[in-house]
C-alpha cells in the first residue's frame, strides 16, 4: 500500500512539473552591395515586415534582424541614388538566413 501511495505521489509531481520551454528564434544577415561595381553600400535604410523592424547598413554594407519568429519576411532596402529593392526570406528556427541584395542606380 505504502509503495501504490509512494508511486502515485511521484507521478503526480512529475505531471506537475512543467516541460522545458525554449526560444527557437532565427535570424536574417545580409550585404547591400552595388550591384554594377560589387562593392557595398553603407547607410542603406532596411525594413523587415511584417516585424516593422528598421536597421541601417554598417560601413561594409552589413545589416541583421534577430529574435524573429520563423516565417516568411519581406525586406526593403532604400538608399538615395539607387532603386528600392525587395526581397522575400524564409526564415527557420535556429538559422540564420544570409543575403546579399544588389541594389542598382536611379535613372
Amino acid at each position: 500500500m505504502k509503495r501504490k501511495i509512494g508511486i502515485l505521489l511521484f507521478a503526480s509531481l512529475l505531471s506537475a512539473c512543467s516541460p522545458i520551454e525554449y526560444n527557437a528564434f532565427s535570424s536574417i544577415a545580409g550585404t547591400v552591395i552595388n550591384a554594377e561595381e560589387r562593392i557595398p553600400i553603407s547607410g542603406a535604410s532596411v525594413v523587415l515586415r511584417p516585424s516593422g523592424k528598421i536597421s541601417s547598413t554598417d560601413s561594409v554594407g552589413n545589416f541583421q534582424f534577430g529574435d524573429l519568429d520563423a516565417g516568411q519576411y519581406t525586406i526593403q532596402v532604400r538608399k538615395d541614388g539607387f532603386q528600392t529593392e525587395t526581397r522575400t526570406v524564409t526564415t527557420y528556427a535556429n538559422e540564420i538566413e544570409n543575403i546579399v541584395i544588389p541594389m542598382t542606380y536611379a535613372d
